[in-house]
């Protein structure tokens, strides 16, 4: 897996400034994609709709689960980006909050009340 090809897809993005992908650890040891991305104007892209640009073009393993918009990226005096610098994903600033949604159907309904128990 190539982090530079889904940087370079999420550059092609319209609203897309600037894009840097890195592999991080979280507190089991697993590795995971995050994505710091750069918007061009004053609205950010959403992750939602970055993540469903990417699926077309890149196969799932290589989407990453979380996306974190910055200002800026943080650069090496060369001008390459200093991953080392980039900020650990918050879960709050990586994804939207979702808003509930009520089951619509006697067969949701039924789900989710087994569910509820469940978990």
């Amino acid at each position: 897996m190539e982090v530079a090809e889904i940087e370079q897809v999420l550059l092609s993005i319209s609203g897309v400034k600037e894009a840097a992908v890195v592999a991080r650890k979280d507190t089991s040891g697993e590795k995971h994609l995050i994505a710091y991305v750069v918007p061009a104007g004053q609205l950010s892209p959403r992750s939602g709709m970055l993540r469903a640009v990417l699926r077309q073009k890149l196969p799932d393993l290589m989407i990453p689960p979380a996306f974190v918009m910055l200002d800026a990226l943080p650069l090496l005096p060369s001008g390459q980006v200093d991953r080392r610098l980039l900020p650990e994903p918050r879960p709050d600033s990586t994804e939207p909050h979702r808003q509930f949604v009520a089951p619509r159907t006697a067969l949701e309904a039924t789900f989710a009340a087994l569910f509820s128990v469940v978990l």
